[in-house]
This record gives C-alpha cells, sequence and structure tokens, in this order.
C-alpha cells in the first residue's frame, strides 16, 4: 500500500486517536498528511501544525481528484458514514487508514526482530492498533521461554476493577458509578482473582486496571509492583481522567515500560477546575517523559434502557459478535469474569438478573478451566437482551454530569 502513495497527497479522515495513530505512523516513513477532516474540527483545529477541516468547509483549492483520503476509524458504522460523505464531496481515491497503521507497524516489528530487540514497549503497543495476538514482537517475546498450558488459550484483554469511588457523577458511566456504593478492593483479593484466572490461561495480553477513578485508589502503588511480577501478563493500562495526580511512589512505579496510561477529556461537561488538573496530569508525565494515550473529543455509546430488545437469537448475535464493549470491556469484578460491566451492575442494582451463563465465578474452582473456556466460546449473553449494543446506536456526549 505504501509504494502506491508515491507523488500522492495523502489526507486522514478522523482526527481522534486512531487519525493521530495513522499520522505518526506516516511521519515515520516520511509521509506528511496535507490536513486532517474532522466533524469536531473546530474544537480541534490542527494536530502538530497539520490544519483540520470539518468535510463541508475543505478549501477549494484542493484537487480532490489527486487526494488519496485514508479513514483512520476502527468501528465500521462511522467508516461506511464516511466514506458516503467522502463520495458525496468528491473524493475518489478514498481508503482504509487502520489497515496501514498494521502495514507500516508490523513492517517496524518485523525489523526489531531481525536485529534481536523482543522487548514490549506499553506505550507502543497503546499506540499501535495492531491486535496485540497478531503483532510479530509481541508475540515472539511472550512465547519466549514463558510457560504454556499445554492446550493453551490466551485472552487479548481483560480490566481489573480496583475501586468504584470516583470524583465525577457521569450520568452515562459504563459502570454506573454514581449508582452503586462506592468500595475499594484489597489487593490480596484482586491477585487472588488473578492468580485463578491466570491458573487457566497461557497468556493475557493486556490487563486493564479500572474504576471509578483509578487514581482515588490508595493502594495502586503496591497492586501495581505485584502485578508487574507475573510473567503470564503482558502489558498493564491505566485508565484515568487524569482529575487525581500521582504522587512520587506511583509515579515511580509507572516509569515502568510495561505500563501505559490513557487519558480521556470529557471537555465541556467537566468544570474548569478538573479540566486544570487533567492539564497538570498531562504536564507531569510529559515532564517525567512518560508516553500516554489522549483520548479528546470521545464521544459514548448510547447502550439504552434495561428494557427486553424484541430481537431473535440471532439478533442478538449479531449485536454480540459487533459490540465494542465485547471486545474492549472484559471485567474482572469482585471475583467474577464478565464480558460487560453492564451485566455485574444491572444485577446488582436489582435491573436484570444475571444468568449463569452470563459470567465465570473464578472462586468455583470445580472445572473453572471449562467454564472459562466456555465463557469465551458464548454466542450472545443475557445482557444482550437488554442492550442497544454499539454498532448501529447513537452516540452520546461523553461524561455529562449528574446534577
Amino acid at each position: 500500500m505504501l509504494n502506491s502513495l508515491e507523488n500522492k497527497k495523502v489526507v486522514i479522515y478522523a482526527a481522534g486517536n486512531d487519525g493521530r495513530s495513522l499520522c505518526r505512523a506516516l511521519k515515520s516513513q516520511g509521509i506528511i498528511p496535507e490536513f486532517f477532516i474532522d466533524i469536531n474540527a473546530d474544537k480541534i483545529k490542527e494536530i502538530d501544525g497539520i490544519f483540520v477541516y470539518k468535510p463541508y468547509d475543505i478549501p477549494k483549492i484542493f484537487d480532490f481528484n489527486s487526494i488519496v483520503v485514508f479513514i483512520a476509524l476502527g468501528n465500521m458504522c462511522f467508516y461506511a458514514n464516511a466514506f458516503q460523505t467522502l463520495r458525496l464531496l468528491g473524493f475518489s481515491d478514498i481508503r482504509n487508514g487502520i489497515d496501514l497503521i498494521f502495514e507500516i507497524n508490523k513492517q517496524a516489528c518485523m525489523h526489531r526482530l531481525e536485529i534481536g530487540d523482543y522487548k514490549i514497549n506499553a506505550a507502543n503497543c497503546l499506540n499501535c492498533l495492531t491486535k496485540f495476538q497478531n503483532c510479530p514482537v509481541f508475540c515472539s517475546a511472550v512465547r519466549k521461554g514463558k510457560p504454556a498450558l499445554p492446550d493453551k488459550l490466551e485472552v487479548p484483554f481483560v480490566a481489573l476493577m480496583t475501586t468504584t469511588r470516583c470524583g465525577l457523577r457521569c450520568k452515562d458511566c459504563l459502570v454506573s458509578a454514581p449508582y452503586i456504593k462506592p468500595m475499594d478492593f484489597e489487593v490480596d483479593t484482586l491477585l487472588c482473582d488473578i492468580d485463578l484466572f491466570l491458573r487457566h490461561v497461557s497468556y493475557l495480553y493486556l490487563l486493564g486496571l479500572g474504576g471509578g477513578e483509578l487514581f482515588l485508589y490508595k493502594q495502586l502503588p503496591d497492586l501495581l509492583e505485584r502485578l508487574l511480577c507475573y510473567d503470564r501478563i503482558g502489558s498493564i493500562q491505566m485508565a484515568t481522567t487524569g482529575a487525581v495526580l500521582p504522587n512520587d511512589k506511583l509515579l515511580q512505579v509507572m516509569d515502568n515500560p510495561r505500563i501505559c496510561i490513557s487519558i480521556s477529556n470529557y471537555g465541556d461537561a467537566l468544570t474548569e477546575a478538573t479540566n486544570k488538573h487533567t492539564d497538570n496530569f498531562i504536564a507531569l508525565l510529559t515532564e517525567r517523559k512518560k508516553p500516554f494515550r489522549y483520548n479528546r473529543s470521545i464521544v459514548w455509546y448510547d447502550l439504552g434502557d434495561t428494557r427486553l430488545r424484541q430481537r431473535t437469537d440471532i439478533g442478538h448475535k449479531e449485536i454480540f459478535h459487533s459490540c465494542e464493549i465485547r471486545k474492549y470491556c472484559n471485567i474482572i469484578w469482585n471475583g467474577k469474569l464478565y464480558f460487560c460491566p453492564r451485566t455485574y451492575t444491572h444485577d446488582a442494582m436489582g435491573l436484570v438478573q444475571a444468568c449463569p451463563n452470563d459470567f465465570v465465578d473464578l472462586h468455583n474452582t470445580d472445572n473453572l478451566e471449562g467454564h472459562i473456556r466456555a465463557f469465551y466460546n458464548q454466542d450472545f449473553i443475557s445482557t444482550c437482551r437488554h442492550c442497544n449494543g454499539t454498532a448501529d446506536c447513537p452516540e452520546l456526549p461523553a461524561g455529562i454530569q449528574l446534577k
């Protein structure tokens, strides 16, 4: 794909994290994008000196027929809408930007293998977008001398719920933090859950740490230090709004290259003081030269209320397999493994009772490996019957606060 870009002008559609990742990848090949296209251009304005235009505000000086547009959107529903918009604007050469990121990063990773560099750098992985289990460096690193089960089970991602405390009261919080009792989980309890999980999983590529607000968890430095001792865990991702500054001890632990940090900005939904805290958090990481991912101009999914959806089982399966929550928000919460946080919270609040197949009780060790395998082989869970899914649902502004 790169060879076909010679003497071509390149434009990126979508200026979010995917678009920025594509921009970095292109620059590594000596290709500088002409501009970005994004519906939120008035909020972003420019990225590293490259202008961002709204779709219908692109200056007429550009010849659309001589431009290659790469759509940097992983969600296929959004991708289809973007493709249609670009066609209406008059662009003829429209390509998949995510595929290009994969191609460029794979070439770089293969070169690293050739020179014997097997080190995992979580920050690079976070900005890459390549699925961990498909990355040649990641696979070579984690399998080199690592113990494996006879019939291996590798898991791309699981999050560990550390606390439900949060300084925000987001109306549409995925883990329903404003609506459930604030609580912290003890480090020994969390490690027990991970131990039970990893006894039957040969490798966990990425462990997420979540909340609530993760940085309100006072035992976080101790938890991180002990999690870094696990050789069956690749990287550890810390998700935060940046509203709580880490202390010196935590900063020192976070310097470990296996730890990556993802910061979400909810913009105008939050107070000026909260956004100032986020700015200070970013400045602190920048000063320490700690890479991070900054999620700006993000939107949330309107998953809907808990009413039963009138769909067939085939419809539920389609919702389940296309769901971004199912793919990237698996979570261990209070000793149980869930596909979706809503399964736990709706059960805990007495809204929708969870069925036995909706989760795995990690403390029920009777044939636990079989239960974990069956869990990951399901076509859908009962939670899907009460949810819109993410494939074709309305968007919501992120972080809208309860009054």
